[in-house]
């Protein structure tokens, strides 16, 4: 799976730190960041490898999912563990 660097806190910048996949090689990997509480969510336009965290984010965890590709096909994807609680 892949992992999260940084502090979830208002104003921080966490980090997605790609996973490890088996089998075919993989070109490229796609984010999307989520909130969550109980269950996440998208978070809209939060694609990037990195993602400011938002005073909307406090009292959340936040995940990430990698995708990974292989010649524009979606081949792979894989959650992170939940961050703490974003604090203000």
């Amino acid at each position: 799976a892949p992992g999260i660097t940084g502090t979830p806190v208002a104003g921080a910048t966490l980090t997605a730190v790609p996973g490890t996949f088996n089998g075919a090689a993989m070109t490229a990997s796609t984010w999307q960041w989520q909130r969550c509480s109980g269950t996440c969510g998208d978070i809209a336009g939060a694609t990037g490898a990195t993602y400011v965290v938002d005073a909307a984010d406090v009292g959340f965890t936040i995940v990430v999912v990698e995708a990974r590709v292989n010649g524009g096909v979606a081949a792979a994807s894989a959650t992170s563990v939940e961050t703490g609680p974003v604090s203000p």
